[in-house]
């Protein structure tokens, strides 16, 4: 679901999604239902991110990013441009991805990881 803009310019924002004041959602981005995304994140221009996923707080996304249903991102997580993350992985707290990252469906990182670019 993409968002739509209402009469005073403003973001629709798809059911049961959770959106702090200090959230940075560009245009073309698209969320699903029931999205959770922490204090201060920043998401790159026309990612994706499907059903209930959970970003914490300070995740930075890169453009074109796609997260599938179920992912779960911890605190200060970041992700390069064009990464893919399949359905309900999980990344803990501090997690960098490079560009063009991929992680298969049910993928867990602990904390502190780093995969591709540095």
């Amino acid at each position: 679901m993409q968002f739509e803009t209402n009469a005073n310019g403003g973001w629709v924002v798809p059911a049961y999604t959770n959106l702090p004041p200090r959230v940075e959602v560009p245009a073309w981005s698209d969320l699903g239902d029931g999205c959770t995304l922490g204090d201060g994140c920043t998401l790159g221009d026309a990612c994706s991110h499907g059903y209930s996923c959970s970003l914490g707080d300070g995740c930075k996304i890169g453009a074109y990013c796609k997260l599938g249903d179920d992912c779960k991102l911890g605190a200060c997580c970041t992700l390069g441009a064009c990464c893919r993350l399949g359905y309900d992985c999980t990344l803990g707290a501090c997690c960098r991805l490079g560009n063009n990252c991929t992680l298969g469906a049910g993928c867990a990182l602990g904390n502190d990881c780093t995969l591709g670019d540095d």
